[in-house]
């Protein structure tokens, strides 16, 4: 990458503090582990759970930061069966399978 483009990716604030949140986001231990266990695609919550070894609870407040934060997207196959692992694609090519 040339010095011009450089400048120009540091000149765009807004990419770089959205960077800077997604970063913040991702950088948690349990939040790293959810982003492993969905590396191979969509999970639904209790198998996360199983996976990572912790509560329902816990997860869901973990993953509404992923979502909140642009990282994950979810959807809900039928009632009280939601499912989570759409990662941002950007993301998901950093993350090794």
């Amino acid at each position: 990458m040339d010095k011009d483009a450089i400048s120009t990716l540091i000149d765009k604030h807004e990419h770089i503090e959205t960077a800077a949140r997604a970063l913040k986001a991702i950088a948690h231990p349990l939040r790293l582990k959810i982003l492993c266990v969905l590396g191979g695609g969509e999970e639904c919550v209790q198998d996360i759970v199983d996976a990572v070894g912790t509560s329902q609870s816990n997860i869901s407040q973990h993953l509404a930061i992923l979502r909140d934060k642009g990282i994950l997207a979810s959807r809900k196959d039928e009632p009280g069966a939601g499912r989570v692992g759409r990662i941002h694609r950007k993301l998901s090519r950093a993350i090794p399978p």
